[in-house]
């Protein structure tokens, strides 16, 4: 558990590093919190939605491995909080801006969405890519990496309560 978090705080803090760097500094931020939660709200039953027809389309059983303890609080806080916190700076924050700059956007929301999903397990390639695509567009039409971290938490506590209670 403590390799996980050591990880993400490294990714979180290369991903600040380069945002310095390259001068992205909170650009895909907006200062309405509210707004930007409220259109995540709204995002996720369309998420949920294309999620569900997705695994339908490409099913996969993954199962939990026994020696996960999903019931303790540092494995939920990891699940549903830091880790979506992180790979939104690091994907839709960083890496999405870092390619609009240079690319169409079309071409930004499928590479930052095809590198989003290689950052996860090859079996869930088509959901996590088509995950990444979703919230790299919310993040194109908001202006806001807000609303894809708010989907990206409930998608994750979804997953995290389907694999705790099926145990």
């Amino acid at each position: 558990m403590y390799m996980s978090y050591a990880y993400y705080s490294l990714m979180l803090a290369i991903t600040l590093l380069f945002m310095k760097k390259d001068t992205i500094w909170f650009k895909f931020w907006i200062p309405d919190v509210k707004s930007g939660i409220l259109k995540g709200l709204v995002a996720f039953p369309i998420f949920f939605s294309i999620g569900y027809i997705v695994n339908i389309l490409f099913p996969v059983q993954l199962k939990v491995q026994d020696n996960v303890n999903v019931n303790s609080a540092s494995v939920f806080l990891l699940i549903t909080l830091v880790a979506p916190t992180v790979e939104e700076f690091m994907f839709r924050g960083y890496m999405q801006e870092y390619l609009r700059q240079r690319l169409k956007t079309e071409w930004t929301i499928v590479i930052s969405g095809l590198i989003f999903s290689i950052f996860h397990p090859f079996v869930l390639f088509p959901q996590v890519f088509i995950a990444g695509i979703f919230m790299a567009y919310l993040r194109e039409i908001s202006g806001s990496i807000l609303p894809g971290i708010v989907v990206h938490i409930l998608n994750n506590l979804v997953e995290y309560m389907s694999a705790a209670f099926a145990r």
